[in-house]
């Protein structure tokens, strides 16, 4: 019973080593022959082992749509800029959101694409090629590394919004007096 129990806990770990494994398989069309090329059992080892990897991009890619969908369904018409559709660096863009999102295992990361997709669409200044500088280093974060930078993000703002209310409270008794 113990020894399941520890089994357990490596099980996770386990299982990203086999989605690691059948990405690098499915990606690798000389390893694919190969195995193919293994008498009676290669076609079906070949197939096991890209079904399962296509199963898993087909499931993140629907999780990517689910938090398009949640995203853009809280938007108006009008704050969406259609136009970036016709920009140079947009069809990359989508490419390389899509292409991110279905390699992560991590739905928060995936959820934050959706939100730098549907960012895309509403801010005017958005910037393709400072993506294309950001979106590896999003790549490499983990997911609590992401956090903490959002926290630390809104301890900056909050740092910000005490700083000048204290300054406007200064002021304002340097008048006084």
């Amino acid at each position: 019973m113990a020894e399941n129990e520890n089994n357990k806990q490596y099980m996770p770990e386990n299982n990203k080593h086999k989605e690691k494994i059948s990405q690098i398989y499915s990606d690798n069309i000389y390893l694919r022959t190969l195995i193919s090329n293994i008498p009676w059992i290669g076609g079906l080892l070949d197939l096991a082992i890209s079904e399962k990897w296509n199963k898993i991009r087909e499931k993140r890619l629907e999780k990517l749509i689910e938090k398009l969908i949640e995203e853009f369904g809280q938007m108006q018409e009008n704050m969406i800029n259609t136009d970036i559709l016709e920009s140079e660096g947009f069809s990359d863009f989508i490419l390389d959101c899509i292409t991110s999102s279905v390699k992560s295992k991590q739905n928060s990361k995936i959820k934050n694409y959706a939100k730098i997709i549907s960012k895309s669409f509403t801010d005017l200044n958005f910037d393709f090629d400072e993506f294309d500088i950001l979106n590896p280093i999003l790549n490499s974060l983990s997911e609590n590394e992401i956090l903490i930078l959002i926290q630390l993000k809104e301890w900056e703002q909050k740092f910000k919004d005490d700083y000048i209310n204290m300054l406007d409270y200064a002021n304002e008794r340097v008048q006084i007096n």
